[in-house]
């Protein structure tokens, strides 16, 4: 049995043309409004918890200016507080500004943003001026509203080696 190869007496029958795709707005237009909404509230969120964050700084360094040194521990997270002996916290404290000096000025130089299901958690890092050097912070805040509660405090000055 032989095969037929496009004979001048069996002409080729033509492939049906392809399909175009018809762009359904019923399914795209409310997939991409709810994609915005997502957006919208996910960075709304963000937003705020970052200004909460800028705020917890600032008193931060308002009470290590003034050597409320209890009551930043006080105001932190039970996380903060189990990073070590209370006393070795405020000594700890006591030493940067004793070293260091009041702060005044603090420039933002990072942030990041991780909300979970355990609640937004937000790193700040400052490049800080005070009276006797200078200084890298970094603060790690845990944000509900407009509050901000001290995770993390970590400091690097060549004053403080």
């Amino acid at each position: 049995m032989g095969s037929i190869v496009n004979a001048p007496d069996n002409p080729q029958i033509p492939l049906p043309a392809p399909v175009k795709k018809v762009w359904n707005p019923n399914i795209y237009i409310p997939a991409i409004v709810i994609g915005l909404v997502l957006l919208w509230y996910f960075g709304r969120g963000s937003k705020d918890a970052y200004r909460a964050a800028d705020v917890g700084v600032a008193r931060f360094h308002g009470q290590l200016n003034q050597g409320a040194y209890e009551q930043i521990y006080d105001d932190a997270t039970p996380e903060f507080q189990s990073h070590g002996a209370r006393a070795d916290t405020l000594s700890f404290l006591q030493k940067v500004h004793a070293t260091l000096g009041n702060e005044h000025q603090t420039k933002m130089t990072g942030f990041f943003v991780n909300r979970t299901t355990r609640g937004t958690l937000v790193v700040l890092t400052h490049s800080t001026t005070f009276d006797r050097g200078t200084a890298q912070e970094q603060f790690t805040w845990r944000t509900s509203g407009a509050d901000a509660k001290l995770v993390g405090y970590r400091i690097n000055s060549d004053k403080l080696r």
